[in-house]
This record gives structure tokens, sequence and C-alpha cells, in this order.
């Protein structure tokens, strides 16, 4: 058995060119992470200002009106705040179940193979972008399932808006879980 030298505090150190080399890499990234501060500071002062002015130069009472009715000029926040609150329940119940089960499988039961086959495709899932969802929202979930399966006419759009969404969610469901 060969004999080692025993470890001192400057053998533990490394070289010096190492690091003067870590002293440079450690000094980029904390310019990388101040800068990537000081554009979202900067993105959040311009939003707030922005906001500010416009909300100052329009009457209040304009905002909480009787519904959402563009070509009368009428815009109701309480209108967007409850058809938010809508579609997310509606993706929730999409998304809980399928992304809950889809961790659940697998993590716990899929064998190797399956797993390398449909993690990616589930991670292919979340690359889509949502104004493509929203399209095919528009174009097949609509026409196809809203109506075709549920009947739905009236509110069809918030179910069709909602599904979409929780397609969309899946994903990050399944890859938090």
């Amino acid at each position: 058995m060969a004999t080692t030298a025993p470890l001192t505090p400057a053998s533990l150190r490394g070289a010096p060119k190492r690091r003067r080399r870590e002293a440079t890499i450690r000094v980029i990234f904390a310019g990388a992470a101040a800068g990537s501060l000081v554009i979202s500071i900067a993105i959040i002062v311009t939003l707030l200002a922005r906001a500010i002015r416009w909300m100052t130069s329009i009457d209040q009472s304009w905002l909480i009106g009787e519904g959402w009715f563009p070509r009368r000029n009428e815009f109701d926040i309480l209108t967007l705040l409850e058809g938010s609150i809508v579609i997310s329940l509606i993706a929730m119940v999409v998304a809980a179940p399928l992304g809950l089960g889809a961790a659940l499988y697998l993590s716990e039961y899929a064998s190797p193979r399956a797993r390398r086959t449909l993690k990616p495709i589930l991670e292919t899932l979340a690359g889509i972008p949502s104004v493509v969802l929203g399209f095919f929202a528009l174009t097949v979930i609509q026409p196809t399932i809203v109506v075709g399966v549920f009947g739905a006419q009236g509110s069809s759009s918030f179910l069709a808006a909602g599904l979409a969404v929780g397609i969309l969610i899946v994903p990050l469901v399944a890859s938090v879980s």
C-alpha cells in the first residue's frame, strides 16, 4: 500500500491558477445575477409607472360597469376577474388529476423503458406555445369536445379555454408533483 502525504490547509486550497479562475467566474456570475435583478426591477418600475399614469388619466367608474362590451366602450374589470377564476378552476379540474396521475405513474409504476418514452413526451407538451394551444382550443376543442360531447353552447368558450389551459399546465403539475 502506497503512503500518501497528510492533507494540509495549503493543499486543500488548490492551485493559485484555479483559485483565480474560480474568482473570475464568481465575479461573472455575480454580475449576471445583478444585471438580471436590475432588468427585472426596471421592468416592474416601467410597468407600474405606465399603469399609474393610465389609471389617473381615466375615470375610475369606467372600470366597474355592467359587463364587457367593447363596442359600447364598456370594459368591466370584474368580468375579467370572474372569467379568469372560472377558467382557472376548470383548468385545475383537468390538470390536477392528470398531472398527479402522470407523476405518480412515472415515479412509482412505470418501467424504466416506459419512463424513458413517456417523460420526454410530457416535457414536449410543456413546450407547446400557448398561442398554438389557444388556436387548437378554438378549432378543435370548442367544436368537437365542448359542443359535440357536452352540447354546451352559451358558456362553451369558458369550457374550451379551461380545457386548453388545463392541458397546458399538466406538465407543470406533473413535474412539481
